[in-house]
């Protein structure tokens, strides 16, 4: 069974905590969690729907001013050895603080943050205050702090971890949020509880292989177990679980075949065999492979789903609302649906919104979508010191136990991307000159290139196979690059590519295994 949850969506209320430029408010505003503080004030009609007219710079203020949800709720001791509040979603800069204490801070929206508030809850009546500072006003501190780095877009977004957009892009407004967006609650557990799962799943053979990677919280003696179609196995904590499931059906991209989904359920079981924990997520069998061989144009680049090269026809998923609590499971369904009916196969996750939601990624299961994964960079170059390194670092458990067949993440959008190389003389040289085609991982991804994507030399230039074309825009040059690319050593590099089905030097499209 799965720990004793409390969701707390009910009973919070807003204020306006520093004003800038803000008209006369309420003391007290009703809120929505999860939700935004734009949404609320939209729904108390303390402001115009930003999407309309010149609304958008009418409401700028909102993004400037510093912002509190409070909320009182009841709580009675029940015994538990550790009640946690799990924050799996607070933008941005947040301090929470439980009847008067101060729990902790946030810097991150892309990260869950958990607190052991066991010791601060109290019988009875609890206040529960979460102040957010404005980004805007945090970003002018962390730009004091480092050199001045290029920005396709004017604000701070390359100098924190928040959605990019919110401080506006070509395709959308400067909508600077702040928020609860995704539910906040209290967990309970004493003997221990599960961390995180991580599942590889593929096929050897005709079989499907699951290894999932479990962390588990809690003491010693304890075992796991895993099923799925079936197919049952306990291990010691520790462990990683192995599962062969002989001869399942095959999740395909659609167009090719259906997607049949099998649950996979982990279990942590204390001595005396009791279930004090659960996961459980959809999951499907495929293989997925890259097929780079060589051919009389250079090198392939194919998706082989099931041993089948597929045809990708992709587009570029960005947030579907600047206001993201407003995107529901429902309407997730409905617009891959609508790219399922443009004959699209592959959905690209934009560098410059969020890591989505389990909603999103199940979606796609369902679907038969594949998604092309970016890590969360857009359009600039990011600091390589400070504390966004390891508020990078964070963020990747945020997607790491999709079930979503990935077939590929990048560091940065559009074709070529300069990922944080700033702080670098030749990162710094490369945006001078205008090339910006290297793409180069900097130390805040080399642990992603270690453990997410594949081995490799880190610290050093890493050759790229192949011949990559970029196409020239306003800023960069046209560069063919052939083996090897620049002379950095600062950093590792790797290509960013565009999707599959872009047409070759002569404008034609491909055949599958030619692309």
């Amino acid at each position: 069974m799965p720990l004793p949850r409390r969701t707390l969506d009910q009973g919070w209320t807003l204020t306006c905590a520093r004003p800038h430029g803000a008209p006369a408010l309420p003391d007290a505003i009703p809120a929505t969690v999860p939700g935004a503080v734009h949404t609320d004030l939209l729904a108390a009609r303390l402001i115009a729907d930003p999407y309309l007219d010149l609304n958008e710079i009418r409401v700028d203020w909102v993004g400037r001013c510093d912002w509190r949800y409070e909320l009182e709720f009841e709580w009675q001791d029940e015994g538990a050895e550790h009640v946690e509040l799990v924050c799996p979603g607070l933008d941005t800069f947040a301090q929470i603080v439980l009847n008067g204490a101060i729990v902790g801070e946030t810097a991150n929206m892309n990260r869950e943050y958990r607190f052991d508030i066991s010791g601060l809850l109290r019988a009875g009546a609890n206040t529960l205050t979460i102040l957010f500072e404005s980004a805007w006003t945090r970003g002018e501190a962390l730009a004091a702090q480092f050199e001045p780095r290029p920005n396709n877009y004017p604000g701070p977004a390359n100098l924190m971890r928040k959605m990019a957009c919110n401080f506006g892009w070509d395709w959308g407004p400067t909508l600077v949020t702040a928020g609860i967006w995704k539910p906040i609650r209290l967990e309970s557990w004493s003997k221990a509880r599960i961390a995180s799962v991580r599942p590889e799943v593929t096929l050897e053979g005709a079989d499907g292989r699951v290894r999932a990677y479990v962390d588990v919280d809690g003491g010693e003696g304890l075992t796991l177990r895993a099923s799925v179609a079936g197919v049952t196995v306990e291990l010691p904590v520790g462990d990683v679980l192995d599962l062969t499931v002989p001869n399942p059906a095959l999740w395909w991209p659609h167009g090719l075949g259906s997607q049949p989904l099998y649950e996979l359920v982990v279990e942590v079981l204390d001595e005396a065999g009791a279930v004090t924990d659960s996961w459980r997520r959809k999951i499907g069998f495929r293989s997925l492979r890259l097929d780079t061989s060589k051919d009389d144009k250079g090198t392939a680049f194919t998706f082989v789903i099931n041993d089948v090269p597929v045809y990708i026809c992709g587009a570029n998923w960005i947030p579907d609302d600047c206001f993201l609590p407003r995107v529901t499971p429902e309407r997730y369904a409905a617009r891959i649906a609508q790219a399922k009916q443009a004959n699209i196969n592959m959905l690209r996750v934009w560098g410059g919104g969020i890591y989505e939601t389990d909603a999103f990624y199940e979606a796609c299961d369902a679907a038969g979508m594949l998604v092309w994964q970016d890590f969360l960079f857009a359009c600039a170059a990011y600091p390589e010191e400070g504390d966004l390194p390891d508020e990078i670092e964070a963020g990747r458990a945020t997607i790491s136990s999709a079930s979503c067949p990935i077939p590929r993440w990048c560091c940065g959008t559009v074709i070529t991307r300069i990922s944080g190389a700033g702080s670098t003389g030749a990162g710094r040289a490369c945006w001078k000159a205008g090339a910006g085609a290297l793409a180069i991982i900097s130390t805040c991804c080399r642990a992603w290139w270690r453990n997410s994507i594949r081995p490799g030399p880190i610290g050093r230039v890493a050759p790229i196979p192949g011949r990559w074309t970029f196409i020239p825009t306003t800023r960069r040059m046209a560069v063919r690059i052939s083996g090897t690319c620049g002379t950095t050593s600062a950093t590792s590099i790797m290509p960013i590519v565009c999707r599959a089905s872009a047409p070759n030097s002569a404008g034609r499209r491909r055949p599958p295994g030619r692309r």
